[in-house]
């Protein structure tokens, strides 16, 4: 009788608390922009930012790559380069650091883990990301699941070769957006010879509902558990949505 109450008394404290969330990030492996020899990668911000929200929510974050280890940083965006940066993402790399330099496996995954997924853009996620075998397991178990899917600017990439177990596109009739056409001719006129695809014009192919916003602004799309961002300015509002939706019951 008095080892039951004592058990009680133990456990009653931790009865009314919720297990942790947890998102994993996904960035791309791919360092190289095509045949031009320009160094690409990552846009950190796209990581920095969704991280900042969902830390000051509580929320665990992991981030991982397809192949593990050291996550290539577009230099443009990386402070440490020369590149632009602000306090979120003088943060991150003062406090999140590992995350980037230890990224983990995507095939070490295990999806149940997670609440969340959430693919961060840079243009080298244009190159490796789409027909990743273990990104689209990954991913299509979460949907699957119930769980929520999120992407950001060319990391919208990664969702549009995604079929569901009927054999659609897990994409089509969805609304969502990503990094436009106008915004990529802005800032690489020659993506079309350069890059595999335009994001906006594979998820229109689709039969996507690609909506977008001012360029170079913050906009994102919730529909359902897919929520999506435009470019990187929209880092802080999609955290903030995915923060909302997993603080749903």
């Amino acid at each position: 009788m008095r080892l039951a109450l004592l058990l009680v008394c133990v456990l009653m404290p931790f009865a009314g608390e919720a297990a942790e969330r947890r998102v994993l990030i996904i960035a791309t492996g791919h360092a190289v922009l095509g045949q031009t020899g320009r160094p690409t990668g990552a846009w950190l911000p796209e990581i920095a930012h969704p991280w900042h929200e969902l830390r000051q929510a509580g929320i665990a974050v992991d981030l991982a790559s397809p192949a593990g280890g050291r996550v290539p940083i577009d230099p443009g965006s990386d402070p440490r380069t020369g590149g632009r940066g602000d306090d979120v993402v003088r943060a991150f790399l003062a406090e999140g650091l590992p995350l980037i330099e230890e990224s983990l496996a995507l095939t070490a995954i295990d999806a149940a883990r997670y609440d969340a997924v959430l693919v961060a853009g840079g243009t080298g996620a244009v190159f490796d990301l789409p027909g990743n075998a273990a990104l689209q397991a990954l991913i299509t178990a979460m949907w699957t699941e119930g769980k929520i899917v999120a992407a950001i600017c060319h990391g919208t990439a990664a969702l549009l070769d995604l079929r569901l177990a009927d054999g659609s596109w897990l994409v089509a009739g969805r609304r969502l957006t990503g990094f436009t056409n106008a915004e990529e001719a802005r800032v690489l006129p020659q993506a079309g010879q350069i890059l595999p695809f335009l994001i906006e014009t594979r998820a229109r192919e689709r039969g996507a509902d690609f909506q977008q916003g001012e360029a170079f602004a913050s906009f994102t799309v919730v529909d359902g558990r897919l929520i999506t961002g435009q470019q990187n300015h929209s880092g802080r509002e999609l955290g903030r949505h995915l923060v909302t939706a997993l603080s749903q019951p």
